[in-house]
């Protein structure tokens, strides 16, 4: 032959299809996540954080033209050639005796230059580009309502660890993806998978609408002292009017949570509840005997319905008395009461 038929049909290949020819699907590609891997041969990642194992040279699971990766194929099919005297041993064997001793006087990994398919100084320097696979990321919408707590499920076709940043003051989000939601309105929370060894970094993001929770806020009066008390529950309520108190109906609607909590406290000298939110006056109190009971409700922050907090410098309890009423207010101020203000805020 005046030209080598192998090498003149690769030369055609070469040039018709230069494309096809240089991108080699990664083997086990589903599993790996690379979409695919372009270059004439690994010798060039000798040596450095991306060479090859062997096993993965002798077994093919490197991307390459024939002669370039799975070496057992390669090797089946020379002794299948061999022992039906198709070829003789002779030739191939003193290649790669040659290959072999070059490979281990010049200082290089004898078996890495075989099971790669030649010998790095001689096939000169190519570049290895590995393309990752993006990341697509699925997520749903929420819907929450003030004071809820969500974890978002989000899922993501690679396996990056994901992250969360959020716009908007409505919900905040922990690193474990669980949202709170802090006021009425909309947030956007971007989730991020990160970058990893097989996949490029991917994003996307969600839309978390916050509706309000309000709390029906109930008022009972007790006949022997006087007292006016406040509570969101039921089951409270029907105890006290078992003990004699009694309810007075819906007092106003309180936010289910918010920014200002309002504290209550007990005198157990007095028989007397006291209720506020500014802490400097709960620790007060507290400095002067009064139980802190935890936190009562919430105050809305967006300050719709005021409550009035009026006093009643004669009594020994119930000496506060609290009401989003004007008329009720201005008729005790006329009766002695001292106006102290707005106390707190409903709905």
């Amino acid at each position: 032959n005046f030209a080598n038929p192998a090498i003149t049909a690769r030369i055609v290949l070469m040039v018709s299809f230069p494309s096809a020819m240089t991108n080699w699907v990664l083997p086990l590609w589903y599993k790996d996540g690379a979409d695919a891997v372009t270059c004439a041969t690994p010798l060039v990642t000798e040596g450095t954080t991306d060479q090859a194992l062997l096993s993965d040279l002798f077994l093919g699971y490197c991307g390459g033209c024939l002669g370039e990766t799975c070496a057992l194929a390669l090797l089946i099919g020379g002794l299948y050639l061999a022992a039906r005297k198709i070829i003789s041993l002779a030739a191939p064997l003193s290649f790669i005796g040659s290959l072999f001793v070059l490979s281990w006087i010049a200082g290089d990994d004898p078996l890495y230059q075989i099971l790669a398919g030649g010998y790095k100084d001689l096939t000169g320097s190519e570049t290895v580009t590995i393309t990752r696979a993006q990341q697509k990321i699925t997520a749903k919408d929420m819907n929450l309502k003030v004071g809820q707590t969500s974890k978002i499920n989000a899922k993501t076709s690679g396996d990056g660890k994901f992250s969360y940043m959020v716009s908007g003051d409505a919900v905040t989000v922990d690193k474990n993806g669980n949202v709170k939601a802090i006021e009425p309105g909309t947030a956007t929370v971007i989730i991020t998978a990160s970058k990893t060894k097989h996949y490029n970094a991917g994003s996307t993001e969600i839309k978390v609408t916050v509706a309000e929770k309000t709390v029906d806020m109930l008022r009972l009066y007790n006949p022997n002292s006087g007292e006016h008390f406040y509570t969101a529950s039921v089951a409270e309520k029907d105890t006290l009017v078992k003990a004699g108190w009694k309810y007075e109906g819906f007092a106003w609607k309180a936010p289910a949570y918010s920014k200002t909590p309002v504290y209550r406290l007990y005198n157990k000298n007095a028989g007397d509840h006291h209720y506020t939110i500014s802490r400097s006056e709960k620790e007060s109190l507290e400095k002067a005997g009064w139980a802190y009971e935890g936190i009562g409700w919430y105050s809305d922050d967006a300050k719709a319905v005021p409550l009035y907090r009026l006093y009643n410098p004669n009594a020994k309890a119930g000496a506060h008395h609290y009401t989003t009423s004007e008329s009720e207010t201005k008729a005790l101020i006329d009766a002695g009461w001292i106006g102290e203000g707005i106390a707190w805020y409903g709905r």
